[in-house]
């Protein structure tokens, strides 16, 4: 699905780059809309684009040796995401699949390398990301050792609250319609298991669930899990 503008409302950072860099990248961008489930890219030996979220959501995973999902994270609107590439010069191992209907800015790979070597508010921009994403990874690999699933559940739930959370007089309300099998792939251990622990905390009054969102009721009870370690 083809969008014939470029509205680019969610990533005012641009604005930092120069004028003859921004024309540049307008030139040869971009933006489509993908459909809630559309693939938005699939791994591949050479990649020919960077993505720039503009509306929506995308989730990044992969998958393991046994054909199951393993999920990396998702890609808030104004990030840009597929840039690995880009920075390591390799292949490209993951899918990007669009969560509910979204807007990306494709932009052709060797002119957002150009642009990054160019440009250094564009190299701080994708290297903070970068490094962000790196620290959240280096935390799930850590719980993966040394956490059960239930901790594992409840620590992903806040980082997930943290990120896409909406306060409300009952909770923050987590703004993704979560499948269990999402969060499945999210800590690495299976659907069941997931259900047991979600159905653990709702019973306890740790969070709830509504039409697929789940609110975080106690934050505090939820820390207080996921810093257990496996006994």
């Amino acid at each position: 699905m083809n969008v014939t503008h470029w509205h680019m409302a969610s990533l005012n950072w641009l604005d930092q780059l120069p004028e003859e860099a921004l024309l540049q990248l307008r030139d040869s961008a971009v933006e489509i809309g993908f459909f809630d489930g559309e693939h938005i890219f699939e791994p591949t030996a050479s990649p020919e684009f960077v993505y720039l979220l503009e509306r929506g959501l995308v989730r990044i995973y992969c998958l393991t040796e046994n054909g199951e999902e393993f999920t990396f994270g998702f890609v808030e609107p104004g990030e840009v995401f597929g840039e690995l590439p880009v920075v390591s010069e390799g292949s490209r191992e993951s899918f990007a699949v669009a969560v509910d209907l979204c807007s990306v800015v494709r932009v052709p790979r060797k002119i957002f390398s150009g642009l990054m070597k160019d440009t250094a508010a564009l190299s701080f921009r994708v290297s903070a990301q970068l490094a962000r994403r790196f620290r959240r990874s280096e935390m799930r690999a850590v719980d993966l050792v040394f956490r059960s699933a239930a901790s594992r559940l409840a620590g992903i739930l806040l980082l997930l609250a943290e990120d896409f959370g909406e306060r409300t007089g009952k909770g923050t309300v987590i703004q993704l319609r979560l499948k269990q099998t999402e969060l499945a792939s999210l800590i690495g251990a299976s659907r069941p298991t997931v259900n047991l622990s979600l159905n653990a905390f709702r019973k306890q009054g740790f969070v709830s669930i509504d039409d697929g969102y789940i609110t975080v009721r106690q934050a505090e009870a939820l820390q207080a899990v996921a810093a257990q370690l496996r006994s």
